[in-house]
């Protein structure tokens, strides 16, 4: 079966900052074509299997249902509805989860 990915606006502005950190602080665009690399390598397996993590064992992430997909030192935050996967957060591993994944979005997604 294949899922359809869908990017929550949280996640694009994720996405998009860390990207500019790493290209306007940092000044690595290989570290951010990297990643950008990596990210569609995890979307693509996401379409086919986002089974494939369990729900997160982070009582902030999990108690809402939600899976984890590592990606370099990034953590991408998604739910599974249904066919579809529904991308929310991405931040880095070293960041706390505690309130990256608002209420509104878990009641957004509830069955």
């Amino acid at each position: 079966m294949a899922y359809t990915v869908s990017k929550s606006h949280c996640f694009e502005e994720d996405y998009d900052s860390i990207l500019a950190y790493l290209l306007n602080e940092l000044k690595a665009p290989r570290a951010a074509l990297t990643l950008m690399g990596e990210v569609e390598k995890a979307l693509d397996l996401l379409e086919r299997d986002p089974f494939i993590h369990a729900v997160s064992r982070l009582p902030a992430l999990g108690a809402g249902g939600c899976r984890e997909h590592l990606v370099k030192n990034y953590r991408i935050v998604y739910k599974v509805r249904g066919s579809e996967v529904y991308l929310l957060r991405m931040f880095h591993q070293a960041q706390s989860c505690e309130g990256v994944v608002t209420d509104w979005e878990y009641r957004r997604l509830r069955d």
